[in-house]
């Protein structure tokens, strides 16, 4: 088999090497802060609103002692609306079969899964900690991803849950 070109040397293997991205590079994560204009406001039933007294704080990336964003602060009335809109919500979550509940929370835990990598780095850009532990802490975030109901059960809830356990471990 003939080479279109000659071999090169090693040294000039490196020195032509181009590399793509690093998998943690931060490039992802400064691009999806950018997207966010790098502010965060407040998730309050079913929506994102500003903190009711209008004030952000910064977080700062320690690497570089930079803001990398600005995170809402939220006050007591923003704490009563969220409870408030919890509430509200309750009755009609509880209403759900527990297999459509569950499947709610396996979606959310699917997508905290698919952006675990960016997830991990924006992590490592706010606390400084190495991407080794972010993603761990991460990945150890996921339990939900293998919610399973108990014997199969298409319906199910944590008082039915905790009534088939002690059955099964009374045998």
């Amino acid at each position: 088999m003939r080479h279109a070109r000659p071999v090169s040397s090693v040294a000039e293997i490196y020195e032509s090497m181009d590399y793509g991205p690093a998998p943690e590079s931060a490039a992802a994560a400064q691009a999806w802060l950018e997207s966010h204009a790098r502010k965060f406001d407040l998730y309050i039933g079913g929506r994102w609103v500003s903190p009711a007294q209008g004030s952000w704080f910064a977080t700062l990336d320690p690497s570089k002692n930079r803001e990398l964003a600005k995170v809402a602060q939220a006050d007591k009335s923003d704490v009563d609306a969220a409870v408030a809109a919890a509430r509200a919500a309750q009755p009609a979550w509880a209403a759900l079969p527990g297999h459509v509940r569950a499947r709610y929370l396996y979606a959310i835990a699917r997508l905290v899964q698919r952006h675990a990598r960016l997830l991990s780095v924006v992590e490592t850009l706010d606390n400084g900690k190495p991407i080794r532990e972010t993603r761990t802490s991460t990945s150890r975030s996921l339990p939900a991803t293998s919610i399973t109901t108990p014997a199969g059960r298409s319906s199910w809830t944590p008082s039915s849950w905790a009534t088939s356990r002690s059955a099964s471990s009374a045998r």
